[in-house]
């Protein structure tokens, strides 16, 4: 949880510090009971996202360098599921830690049985723009897991390029 923007401002109008850098970060707070859902400008692709917290330990794993996100996939899917309580089916299909690889955001496939591959590198870089620059204030995010649950995608390749999936991504992250 993070003090409101008011409450920063009078803490460095109070502060003594005159140098004092305190930044804001936007997080979620609880899993999302709905499932939301975005469109290509196309209108012939679809894809579904879920929000949660990634969880205190993590976060603050993840800052300290106690885990190490750069780790192969399989290694990493394992401490997630023994250490943090993840599926590890859902653990080993991480599309990226963002805004960089050592920040503690996470975008991850939850699909089952479609293969994400062709889109990836668009999700992947509408999560990059959007965790530098948040939804409601425009802050970094901290601490906040995205999940794909469920994509439609366009059987014609043409329709389903890096301007549609960024653009839809981009979308549902703002």
């Amino acid at each position: 949880m993070f003090p409101s923007r008011r409450a920063i401002r009078s803490f460095n109008a109070c502060s003594s510090h005159e140098n004092a850098n305190i930044s804001d970060r936007e997080t979620v707070q609880q899993e999302s009971t709905t499932v939301a859902m975005a469109k290509s400008d196309n209108r012939h692709n679809r894809i579904y996202m879920t929000a949660q917290p990634l969880g205190d330990e993590l976060v603050n794993d993840i800052e300290s360098g106690k885990f190490d996100t750069l780790q192969e996939a399989r290694a990493r899917g394992r401490v997630l599921a023994d250490n943090y309580d993840w599926d590890v089916n859902q653990a080993r299909k991480i599309f990226a830690f963002g805004p960089t690889d050592r920040d503690p955001n996470v975008i991850l496939d939850a699909t089952v049985g479609i293969d994400m591959r062709e889109i990836k590198d668009s999700v992947v870089a509408a999560f990059t723009q959007t965790s530098t620059s948040g939804p409601i204030a425009g802050e970094q995010l901290r601490g906040v897991r995205l999940q794909i649950p469920d994509v439609k995608l366009h059987s014609d390749a043409i329709h389903r390029g890096m301007g549609q999936i960024f653009g839809i991504s981009f979308n549902w992250l703002s």
